[in-house]
């Protein structure tokens, strides 16, 4: 016979019904809803929502003393560019640095192919569509999106050298 066990959930109600064996079987009839928002694609998906809104105000504010039309262009331009970087730069990284061998050189190859790729893009789409503030405008994503970058790199080589 197999052993019951207590499974709780994010919500903290508690499920009684799960074998130990089976798959976990949630009582909770929000259970779908939760596991939407806890998949790794809705996550990526808010994230870059939340990058998209974040660097692109800050874009507009850095050009808002050249008009309303030069504000919005700024904003659209950095604000795609942090949405689809941050669902695909990630990947980007942690392909070249298994591809380069996982070592610390590689570590600092996929992190400078990645820091070139979120340099240039972004002040070359700044430059096509004239934005008067381009440094200013790429900045804090530049800073921001390096850090990131650069942690999720290193968490990479430790968790590959630990395994």
């Amino acid at each position: 016979m197999a052993k019951r066990r207590t499974k709780t959930d994010r919500t903290g109600l508690t499920d009684n019904n799960s074998l130990q064996a089976g798959p976990t079987v949630y009582t909770n009839r929000f259970s779908h809803f939760n596991s939407f928002w806890q998949s790794a694609r809705v996550q990526s998906l808010l994230a870059a929502l939340a990058a998209l809104l974040a660097y692109g105000s800050w874009a507009a504010w850095s050009n808002h003393d050249f008009g309303m039309t030069a504000a919005t262009k700024a904003f659209a331009a950095q604000g795609s560019f942090a949405f689809a970087a941050t669902l695909t730069l990630t990947l980007i990284a942690a392909s070249l640095y298994r591809r380069l061998g996982k070592t610390v050189t590689a570590l600092a190859g996929a992190f400078g192919c990645c820091f070139v790729i979120s340099a240039t893009v972004p002040a070359g789409l700044h430059w096509f569509i004239g934005t008067p503030n381009i440094f200013q405008s790429i900045l804090p994503g530049l800073i921001w999106g390096s850090v990131y970058l650069l942690s999720y790199l290193l968490f990479l080589h430790r968790t590959s050298r630990a395994s």
